[in-house]
Parts: structure tokens; C-alpha cells; sequence
């Protein structure tokens, strides 16, 4: 991994500094620092303007697995040995992060689910499975929304389908010494990309086209659906899971107790278990 030392951990304000995400993201960060991307499993993909890096694991039925804004396909490790068990796993960079490039400069969520839907033709995989942390969250409900035989199965975790004004505020006000250091790890060509990242995520607080899923949009989800939130949620209020899981045909929905935003990390949420069950279940 790349060793950023110009960058200045200290800040006034952290959005993710409360005590129970410190230990979680610690946690996290001693998992997957110690992993180098092991070389069997990468892949890259020319996706129309730029090229996707794409992690395999596992063999079976697809299950497509999608990082948050300035995560990478590393997020994911602790996962990977329990759900490759019964999947196989596909773990892409989105455009921009990680080992995939983005030589336009912009990101939006709705441009990132035409990328994901490239990719799975490039694989020639017609329909998946998918399980999303927040922008990945967000980028699967899109194409939900807009291809929904495509999607067999959903899971958002501490997604939403609009920006409220707390979450544009943070969108402003974030800068990269507020990201926990896995975060600035998966920066994989270092500062420029970091500030191109930083960049497009403060643009998201004029947006509000990308993000604005309606009612009767949600409504035509055909994939099976557990909508998975931290009752703390810092960037999400809990209104917006619950519109969520009211819309969403038969959705079933998962409020992880005193969880803030990526709650999932914590060892006592046994959330690769629960997964598994409901996409096992019919």
C-alpha cells in the first residue's frame, strides 16, 4: 500500500471521531493494513473512458460487493473468507478509487451504476446478488431502479436515496484528515488522487439530480431487499432507511443498535452471518 506522510491526521471536527467508530475503524485498518492485494485475484477492466480494477474470490453464484466513497476493494477483507465460502465474489474499484482510474474527473452515483453494469457484461454475468457500503449502496439502488432483472438481491448498508441538508454540510466541510486511515490507504496513486476524491465529494453538496430516488421509482425494485443502517448515522438520519424500507417492495430492514455511519465493522455485529442468511433465504 501506499505511505501517505505529508498528510496531517489532526482536525477540529471528525465526523467519524466518536469513540465506538474509532475502535471499529481501528479495528478495520489492522485487518486490512496488513494485506497486500494478493495479484491471483486482481483483474482490470477497460470500462468505457477508464480502467476498473476488479477483485475474484470464491466460486459459485455471483455476488457483487461495492466500497464507499474512498473505500477501495480492500474494505471488504474481513468478509471475504466467510462469503467466498458460498459465492463467488466480485469486488471492483469504483471509477476513481482504489487501483481504477477516472481521466474525467467527475463522479456520480448514476454514472457509477452504468460502470457496474459494463463490468457485469464484460463478465457476462446477466443478474447478481450485491451487497453496497453507503456510495456502493447507493450506486446499487440505481441500478435497481433502472435495470431491476439485474439485480436478484440487494443489500444498502448506511445508504440514501437524497442528500438532507446535515449530510450536504458534511459534504462541505469534510477534508482528508477527517478520513480514517484506511481510507487514505486505498489512495492508491497517492495525494493527487486523494484531492481529486476530496474534490468531486465536496461537489456533491450542490447535487441534487445524482442522488433523488422518488417513492414510485423505489417501487419498481424487483430484487429482494434488506436495507441494513446504524441508528446513529451521522451522514443518514433514520427517516430516510425507514421511507426507504416503506417504498421498497417487501423489503426488510436492519437498524443496528447506537451503530453510526458503516456500522458493520464492529465483531459484535455479525454481519457477513446475517447476509448470508437472508441471501440464502427465498
Amino acid at each position: 500500500m501506499r505511505h501517505h506522510p505529508t498528510r496531517n491526521r489532526a482536525s477540529n471536527r471528525k465526523p467519524w471521531s466518536q469513540p465506538v467508530a474509532i475502535v471499529i475503524l481501528a479495528a478495520l485498518f489492522a485487518a486490512v493494513a496488513s494485506v497486500t492485494v494478493a495479484e491471483e485475484h486482481s483483474r482490470f477492466a477497460g470500462i468505457d473512458d477508464f480502467d476498473m480494477h476488479y477483485e475474484i474470490h470464491g466460486s459459485g453464484e455471483p455476488l457483487l460487493l461495492l466500497h464507499g466513497y474512498f473505500g477501495c476493494s480492500q474494505v471488504w477483507e474481513p468478509f471475504v473468507d466467510i462469503l467466498a465460502e458460498d459465492y463467488q465474489l466480485i469486488i471492483p474499484d469504483l471509477r476513481g478509487h482504489g487501483r481504477s482510474t477516472n481521466p474525467s474527473g467527475e463522479f456520480t452515483h448514476r454514472q457509477a451504476a452504468e460502470d457496474i453494469f459494463e463490468l457485469l457484461d464484460y463478465l457476462d454475468i446477466e443478474a447478481v446478488a450485491s451487497v453496497g457500503i453507503s456510495t456502493g449502496g447507493m450506486t446499487l439502488l440505481h441500478m435497481a431502479v433502472d435495470q431491476p432483472q439485474r439485480i436478484d438481491a440487494l443489500v444498502p448498508v448506511g445508504a440514501t436515496i437524497w442528500y438532507v441538508q446535515q449530510t450536504r454540510e458534511l459534504q462541505r466541510t469534510l477534508s482528508v484528515d477527517d478520513l480514517p486511515p484506511v481510507m487514505v490507504e486505498c489512495a492508491d496513486r497517492g495525494d493527487a488522487q486523494l484531492d481529486q476524491l476530496l474534490s468531486q465529494f465536496r461537489a456533491m453538496q450542490h447535487s441534487y439530480e445524482d442522488m433523488n430516488l422518488t417513492p414510485p421509482e423505489l417501487a419498481t425494485i424487483e430484487a429482494r431487499t434488506m436495507i441494513v443502517h446504524g441508528e446513529k448515522d451521522e451522514f443518514f438520519p433514520l427517516d430516510i432507511p425507514l421511507k426507504m424500507h416503506r417504498h421498497i417492495p417487501d423489503a426488510s430492514l436492519w437498524i443496528i443498535p447506537q451503530g453510526e455511519h458503516i456500522p458493520v465493522y464492529d465483531p459484535l455485529v455479525p454481519f457477513a452471518e446475517i447476509v448470508l442468511r437472508f441471501l440464502d433465504s427465498d
